[in-house]
């Protein structure tokens, strides 16, 4: 970390430190401490789910829209995709 992201962290409150003849210090067991308070969970994969997303909008704003709105940009791509190969599947040869 630079100095300026250290400073960042000790006006946040989440670095101890000491400051001796005008000169800020720290120990690594401090910086390990305050890497834990800045620690921010990862969410597993697939943890969105459409359906509760869509509804806690739709009641939010009073508006109804279809569950395709509540997917994301990639998520609609491959239904679309999905779509236009089933439909291809439907259609016969002309061979």
């Amino acid at each position: 970390m630079k100095l300026a992201g250290l400073r960042r962290e000790i006006g946040r409150g989440r670095l101890a430190y000491e400051v001796i003849a005008g000169k800020y210090y720290t120990t690594l067991t401090d910086i390990e401490d305050m890497r834990r308070l800045c620690r921010v969970d990862a969410k597993a994969p697939g943890a969105r789910s459409s359906q509760r997303a869509a509804s806690a909008f739709r009641s939010a704003s009073g508006a109804a829209f279809s569950a395709e709105d509540a997917l994301s940009p990639s998520e609609r791509l491959r239904a679309r995709l999905s779509q236009t190969l089933q439909k291809q599947k439907k259609k016969p040869d002309n061979s």
